[in-house]
């Protein structure tokens, strides 16, 4: 069975019936390689919104990642 065709046939189950189809895929892929707190969060953005530090674009990120690989 295709992703599409399991897409479309969830779509058919009741609201709690996805919600909890949902929960049990989202368990499988097991807890993340990263951990931020919503304090960390928080704290972060307090910095960007005082001004000591600056926000860089998306691709200002990935320009820097990318210089960072270059030997």
């Amino acid at each position: 069975m295709s992703v599409e065709e399991l897409y479309a046939e969830a779509r058919h189950l009741p609201h709690d019936k996805q919600g909890e189809l949902i929960g049990r895929l989202l368990q499988d892929f097991g807890a993340p390689d990263y951990d931020v707190s919503d304090a960390e969060v928080a704290r972060r953005v307090h910095e960007v919104d005082s001004g000591m530090v600056s926000d860089i674009s998306h691709e200002e990120l990935l320009a820097g990642l990318e210089f960072l690989q270059k030997p």
